[in-house]
């Protein structure tokens, strides 16, 4: 699939960029290989900046050590390796918040507080500007904010998750009428600011501020931004100094609703040191060496060398007017306000006009003799159709919509029979085929005619790409960036990843009871180790909690009338084994000392008949503990509290075997113990576990040892009930050997307890070191971007959204380009045969666009893409789309053949959108949006990887 609908795609279109779904590493890794490369422009990551702590999944900083947001290194040094310069797409990656008019707690009626992932309004404004400035330097070309609003709360939607993504939009929902939340401001002034703007160092990347350089793609600083990598609600502030040749001139803060001025850093120009007051909020320091202040803003307002222009001016200066919807890209605004529209015509009969170039003009042909032409005074919104498009079609913006089968820019030319499938080009009622299909109407044969990279031929157009600064004339930007590689057919995730140090050989797994201790290091977090049940008497081979555990092994410690060995008496084993005490004096009897003098929570004995315990107090007063009554009985018994003792001694009156004597001195632990099989530098963990369902842990603490003997606490408070991954970051590295998981159980409650996984990672962290700062080619302005739906959350049509009001036009200001979810089963029903985009309904009077004896050939027969992404494009946001299916679209079994249904359906969505093939809506084309979500995708690599190839 994969592999078809990247071949599809840039056969009809080689400049519509192709980039496969977002998968995580390890999947996506395991369903692309070298030959997806040829025909992909780039890698998709979906990354979010989550960590494990004792409220479950929480939504974190950007900068913090443990976010899930640098696994994106993982992306960096796989490129780096097999493509380099390839660029890097994060397509989904933002924060829940409150603001808008909407809060995160859960629907009426349902309990509980606000979902974990949910930041505060202001946090979620700081962390998108703070979140753009680090994946810019982590070298990544898009940044896509997932969502553009806020979606409903339903009683059914909290149980499914919880909230997640209910409040991730940078406006509020439909129902809280759309709203601007703080985020979407403070992109906007990001954008207007330092939008052309690039990431180029980092003077410091510390816990104690974080201090990078803006400027251009030659090195050349302009400006410095600088803050303090903590939560976005916190007042903290601190002072840092640091050596930067340059002097500060103005300054301001990023992440605030308005442009706001700060103050400037004092500089010493003897030693060019700056000491800068920072805090959550970052603040942009202009270098003098930038005429910030130099330009004049006619109709606008100057921020640090950029106009911002006042509504209804345009340019560097805003001395331009603007013009009515940008002409609805079919023309070229004037500085007056008006439009001169462009000249078109119609190559291929189906109603897509092209524009034409200068020399088209000056040669017979449709431009020069029955050019297709746009009315200025609509601002080039309507058009001039010929002759009435013949009573064949109805003239509309996008000029003559013929009627079905019927073609050109007048519709003038007959039908061809089932319009040649989509398969070819009718000319005026004979269509010519394209190579691989056949027949009068280009039908599809019975074996598909597209099945192998044999039946393919190379562009004859390269296209002019850039790779590491060098121009490439090729497919894509993959087949640039792996040319001169030495890459392999197929890639191995572990190459890029950084190991936990618990899933190194040598490790060995130990547990205080239960099975399976080995689950906590087998990378499953669905697999777990379970104790058995420390009470009443599961603790008897435990030896944290046992105090007499093998107690009798050391020579003096146990005394008695035994003839025998007493090491049967604290072995553990109160069924096979056991001490014989004789009758001496007219009694019979055992003494164990204790290690310490100890206050004893509870003390086990099992005998073969009548006897009595006793325990030996500090000022040497022996007292009765209890009498045993039930010959072969296990008994426990609960000393007084306050009481401490140095021994104990089990009494009787006759002969007698005792099986059993066991003392702890506190309540029940049990624990798992990882050996790392050598000492190391442990500065991450990342533990799930679980205290069973009816709370049967009072706590759960992390331990380590060098020796296995002397613990130490490494982090403590943890929620025994938390069940989900809790991640922390340890307050300073520790060297150690073992690392050990306790739970301490609630006196008397029998129940076991879990622990799935055990990961730790040294300095580095789960990601391994930061990515080598680099000059970002693409500009803060080009970076940011937002993930959309057609009609914005209204339920019409972009193109019938009145100018000015919501929609597209309202995300512009902080977003250069807006990705679509484009579904695959509202196209076609029937993945095996193209969607024939060029039979969709025309535009009309109903936010649905029917018109009267027209009804889109798409299953959903309203539908009309170019009603949405025209609209898209005239607010000035580049297109991309994201081409979702999953099984609940379309059956796995259904496919035909993947790799042709990929390369069909990707031909044809680049012939009708592409950049210079199609309409010129659509610059990117991603092959699914998550294509393994759990439940409905496409788990078999193979089908998805032929999908993706065949597509591209």
């Amino acid at each position: 699939l994969l592999l078809g609908m990247a071949q599809g795609a840039k056969a009809a279109d080689p400049a519509l960029r192709v980039l496969p779904g977002a998968f995580s590493f390890t999947d996506a890794l395991a369903r692309l290989n070298s030959t997806h490369l040829k025909y992909l422009d780039g890698f998709n990551v979906h990354a979010y900046s989550w960590m494990g702590t004792t409220q479950g999944t929480t939504g974190i900083w950007p900068e913090h050590n443990m976010s899930s947001l640098h696994q994106i290194n993982a992306w960096t040094r796989f490129r780096d390796a097999v493509a380099p310069g390839l660029p890097i797409y994060l397509t989904e990656w933002g924060w829940d918040s409150a603001g808008g008019g909407e809060d995160c707690n859960p629907p009426p009626g349902v309990p509980g507080g606000p979902f974990p992932q949910c930041v505060s309004e202001q946090a979620q404004a700081l962390y998108a500007v703070r979140g753009a400035l680090v994946i810019a330097r982590k070298g990544l070309s898009r940044a896509t904010w997932y969502f553009y609003g806020n979606t409903a709360v339903t009683t059914t939607s909290w149980s499914q998750a919880k909230g997640l993504f209910a409040r991730s939009g940078l406006v509020s929902s439909q129902a809280a009428r759309f709203q601007n939340k703080q985020a979407l401001y403070a992109l906007e002034v990001f954008a207007a600011t330092l939008g052309q703007t690039h990431f180029v160092g980092a003077v410091q990347e510390t816990s104690a501020g974080y201090v990078y350089l803006l400027g251009t793609t030659d090195n050349t600083p302009t400006h410095v931004v600088a803050w303090l990598p903590v939560d976005g609600d916190s007042d903290a502030t601190s002072t840092i100094s640091f050596t930067l040749s340059g002097v500060p001139s103005n300054a301001w803060y990023l992440g605030l609703p308005t442009y706001t001025a700060a103050p400037n850093p004092t500089y010493s120009s003897a030693s060019s040191t700056w000491t800068i007051m920072i805090s959550a909020v970052p603040t942009v320091v202009a270098l003098t060496s930038v005429a910030w202040n130099t330009v004049t803003c006619v109709n606008g307002v100057n921020h640090n060398g950029t106009c911002q222009c006042a509504s209804g001016w345009r340019g560097p200066t805003c001395a331009a007017k603007t013009c009515p919807d940008n002409c609805w890209q079919r023309g070229t605004c004037q500085d007056d306000g008006t439009c001169k529209c462009d000249t078109y015509w119609s190559p291929d009969g189906a109603g897509e006009y092209q524009r034409c170039r200068p020399e088209n003009l000056l040669s017979a042909g449709n431009c020069r003799d029955t050019p297709a032409k746009f009315d200025p005074a609509s601002g080039c919104y309507l058009s001039k159709c010929p002759n009435d498009c013949g009573g064949h079609g109805t003239c509309t913006s996008s000029g003559c919509v013929c009627d079905v089968g019927y073609s050109g820019s007048a519709c003038q030319l007959l039908p061809c029979p089932f319009n040649c499938r989509s398969h070819g080009v009718c000319n005026n009622g004979t269509c010519a085929c394209r190579p691989g299909f056949v027949g009068p109407s280009c039908e599809w044969p019975s074996s598909a005619a597209v099945t192998s990279l044999s039946t393919l031929t190379a562009c004859t157009n390269g296209l002019p790409f850039t790779c590491n600064g060098v121009p490439c004339s090729a497919l894509s930007r993959g087949d640039c960036a792996t040319r001169g590689q030495s890459v392999t057919s197929t890639f191995n995730p572990a190459d890029y990843l950084v190991p936990s140090l618990t899933s190194l050989a040598g490790v060995i797994v130990t547990a205080s009871s239960g099975g399976s201790p080995a689950s906590v290091i087998d990378g499953n977090a669905n697999t777990a180790w379970q104790s058995g049940q420390c009470y009443p008497n599961g603790y008897l081979t435990n030896p944290v909690v046992n105090i007499l555990l093998n107690a009798c092994q050391t020579a003096g410690v146990c005394t008695g009338t035994s003839t025998g060995s007493y090491t049967g008496l604290t072995d553990g084993d109160y069924i096979n084994t056991n001490v014989g005490l004789a009758l001496s004096g007219g009694q019979a009897y055992v003494q164990v000392q204790l290690p310490t003098a100890t206050a004893l929570a509870a003390v086990f004995v099992k005998t073969s008949g009548p006897a009595t315990l006793y325990g030996l107090l500090t000022d040497g007063t022996w007292v009765s503990l209890g009498a045993i009554t039930t010959a072969y009985s296990t008994n426990n018994f609960e000393p007084s509290s306050g009481q401490t003792f140095t021994a104990l001694k089990v009494t009787a009156s006759t002969s007698i075997s005792v099986f059993e004597l066991s003392a702890r001195a506190g309540a029940c632990v049990e624990f798992v113990t990882v050996d790392l099989g050598a000492v190391q530098t442990v500065a991450f963990l990342s533990v799930r576990h679980w205290a069973g369902s009816n709370g049967g842990a009072a706590s759960t603490v992390y331990q380590g040892s060098v020796d296995g003997q002397a613990w130490t606490t490494l982090a403590s408070g943890a929620s025994p009930q938390l069940l989900g991954t809790l991640d922390v970051e340890l307050p300073s590295p520790v060297t150690i050997q073992y690392i050990r998981v306790s739970h301490v159980l609630v006196e008397k409650t029998a129940a076991a307890v879990y622990v799935w996984e055990i990961n730790a990672w040294g300095t580095g962290g789960p990601n391994g070191p930061a990515i080598a700062p680099a000059v970002n080619p693409v500009s803060f302005r080009d970076l940011l971007g937002v993930d959309g739906i057609w009609g914005w959350g209204t339920n019409s049509f972009s193109s019938s959204l009145s100018a000015g009001s919501y929609g597209p036009s309202t995300f512009a200001g902080a977003a250069k380009h807006a990705r679509n979810y484009h579904n695959w089963n509202w196209d076609s029903s029937n993945p095996n045969f193209p969607p024939a985009y060029d039979r969709m309904v025309a535009p009309g009077s109903t936010d649905f666009g029917i018109i009267p004896g027209h009804s889109s050939a798409l299953p959903q027969d309203w539908l009309n893409w170019d009603n949405e992404y025209t609209a898209w494009r005239a607010a000035g946001l580049e297109v991309d789309v994201s081409f979702q299916f999953t099984t609940a679209m379309f059956s796995p079994s259904l496919f035909t053949n993947p790799y042709a249904a990929g390369y069909g359906t990707g031909a044809a969505f680049a012939r009708h959108f592409g950049p210079t093939a199609g309409t010129g809506d659509v610059s990117t084309l991603e092959v699914g949006n998550e294509p393994y979500i759990g439940g409905v995708g496409f788990s078999d690599p193979a089908l998805y990887g032929g999908l993706l190839l065949g597509m591209a």
